[in-house]
C-alpha cells in the first residue's frame, strides 16, 4: 500500500523558485508589464541625459555671452530642450562667434540704490 503524500502546512514558507524565467512568467501581468515599463523609462533617462552631456560639450565653447542669452531665453519661459538642440545647433560655428567677440560679456553694471553707475 502506499503512502499518501505530505502536504506542507499552512503556514510553511515554499521555497523560492531558482528558474529565473519561470520565476517571471509566474508574476501577475500587472508586474510584468510593470517591470517593462520601468526598463523602458530607465534607457529612456540614459539617453536623455547622454544627450543633455552633449549638447552641454556642444554649447559651452560657444562662451559667456551665448550662455547668458540661452539661460535668459529660459528664464522667459522657453522650453529647454528645444533650446538647447537650437544652441547645440550653432555650436559649430563658435569660433566665429569668438571671432567676432561675441563670446564676451558686456561690462559690468553696478547698481547702488536703484541708479546704474
Amino acid at each position: 500500500m502506499s503512502r499518501p503524500k505530505e502536504r506542507p502546512e499552512r503556514n510553511s514558507v515554499r521555497p523560492k523558485n531558482r528558474n529565473v524565467r519561470g520565476a517571471q512568467n509566474s508574476l501577475a501581468p500587472h508586474t510584468r508589464w510593470a517591470r517593462a515599463n520601468q526598463a523602458e523609462w530607465q534607457r529612456a533617462e540614459t539617453e536623455r541625459r547622454l544627450r543633455l552631456r552633449h549638447l552641454t560639450r556642444q554649447i559651452h565653447p560657444l562662451g559667456a555671452r551665448p550662455l547668458y542669452e540661452m539661460i535668459l531665453e529660459l528664464d522667459r519661459g522657453a522650453d529647454l530642450h528645444e533650446t538647447l538642440e537650437r544652441y547645440g545647433a550653432i555650436a559649430k560655428y563658435a569660433s566665429f562667434v569668438k571671432d567676432l567677440g561675441g563670446d564676451r560679456l558686456d561690462h559690468q553694471l553696478h547698481v547702488v540704490d536703484g541708479c546704474e553707475r
